[in-house]
């Protein structure tokens, strides 16, 4: 999809477009400032509605089936309310994958996408036994279950599921039912093992029951979340392993979007957008396995693959083990080879690098050593199926 040319606004180019997001989580205020960022790079008037609560402070904002004005960026919407706001030619931006309603053009993460960055997390934390945590009432949880999955299987491994359905948890202390269903699942769980919970609150009662149950975590759970939420991972004890959910960009993507469909007066595309990577806390951080030395080899990997290569011949040396004989055991332990271990942290620094810095390809390409920006390139093409550049540009 073709940029939008920056173009100084006009009196009659004011655009009157609703927002309806979530306040949970400071998730809706991510998106506001991606749509902020975009309006203000290509010098848009927007006038926007905006929902806040102020305990009566400001005049009520609603955004329901009567709104008037051109554009509307809503998460969730009922089939009513899309056919009244389509009655008045607005047009309309879908963030949630609850809302699938064929019509409505979606700008969601991709869920899949998580589930096997997941995978690929834990497996290379040794771990052979693995659970997801989810909700089977919840489109999102069953497509991130459906990726952790497919990863797992693709690795030789498998997972159980945990399924607590959270509409049907009622009361002002429902917390305590979820919690108590996670329990009841969890009983006689094989340990160690690797656990992805559906979302970040989905970990913050994980942690609760492990320590009800007298659960060591990381040891005993290895917990990974989503959204990588600051209020609940950083305060949780431990706190959360979580994968980052690419909010800014939903939000900068979906105003991007509108302008398109408002311009030109032509329904818009679905957008599907990469996830940024993983922030690594202590509920994950551990290593399992029973061999010793590969246990400090994958640990050197993840220590310094991401600052430069690492040389197999002299990792077996380090370990005192020949070369053939060090890359056949480290593919009998991890079931994979040394060398894709090694990519795999690599390409997890380059994606995070292009997600979260302004950095130059020349630049991160200095910072990991590679020799030329062309080899870093290549490394990623071959890896990833895009270019460093194209990739950065989804995530814009």
């Amino acid at each position: 999809m073709n940029a939008p040319v920056k173009t100084q606004p006009h009196h009659h180019d004011v655009l009157r477009i609703g927002l309806r997001v979530p306040e949970w989580s400071k998730y809706g205020d991510a998106i506001i400032r991606g749509i902020l960022q975009f309006v203000r790079e290509y010098n848009l008037t927007w006038h926007m509605d905006i929902p806040v609560y102020s305990d009566h402070e400001l005049e009520p904002v609603n955004i329901d089936d009567s709104w008037q004005g051109d554009g509307l960026i809503v998460f969730r919407c009922s089939e009513d309310e899309h056919a009244a706001w389509k009655k008045r030619g607005i047009q309309i931006i879908n963030l949630s994958a609850e809302t699938r309603i064929p019509s409505l053009p979606n700008v969601l993460p991709d869920n899949e996408e998580i589930g096997k960055v997941a995978a690929d997390y834990l497996i290379s934390r040794g771990l052979n036994h693995f659970c997801y945590v989810g909700d089977s009432t919840r489109h999102y949880s069953n497509l991130r279950q459906n990726g952790f999955q497919k990863e797992l299987e693709r690795r030789g491994r498998s997972c159980f599921t945990v399924d607590v359905p959270i509409s049907q948890t009622k009361g002002k202390q429902r917390w305590k039912e979820i919690q108590q269903r996670m329990k009841d699942q969890l009983v006689n769980t094989t340990k160690p093992i690797g656990i992805l919970t559906r979302d970040d609150m989905a970990a913050m009662n994980l942690l609760k029951v492990a320590e009800q149950m007298n659960i060591q975590v990381p040891q005993d759970w290895a917990v990974v979340g989503v959204g990588d939420s600051s209020p609940f991972c950083q305060s949780a004890r431990p706190p959360i392993t979580s994968i980052h959910y690419p909010n800014e960009r939903i939000g900068y993507q979906a105003a991007k979007l509108m302008h398109q469909m408002i311009t030109a007066q032509a329904p818009g595309q679905d957008i599907m957008l990469p996830v940024g990577g993983i922030t690594e806390r202590e509920s994950s951080n551990m290593l399992s396995f029973k061999d010793d030395s590969i246990a400090k080899a994958v640990s050197y990997i993840h220590k310094h693959a991401a600052k430069g290569p690492v040389n197999i011949a002299d990792l077996s040396a380090q370990f005192g083990m020949s070369y053939t004989g060090f890359r056949q055991r480290f593919k009998k332990i991890m079931g994979h080879t040394a060398k894709e271990e090694i990519d795999n942290v690599r390409m997890n620094q380059i994606r995070s690098m292009l997600a979260n810095s302004e950095l130059h390809i020349q630049e991160i390409g200095y910072q990991m050593n590679f020799q030329t920006p062309e080899d870093l390139s290549r490394f990623f093409q071959r890896h990833q199926g895009m270019s460093p550049t194209a990739y950065r540009a989804l995530l814009k």
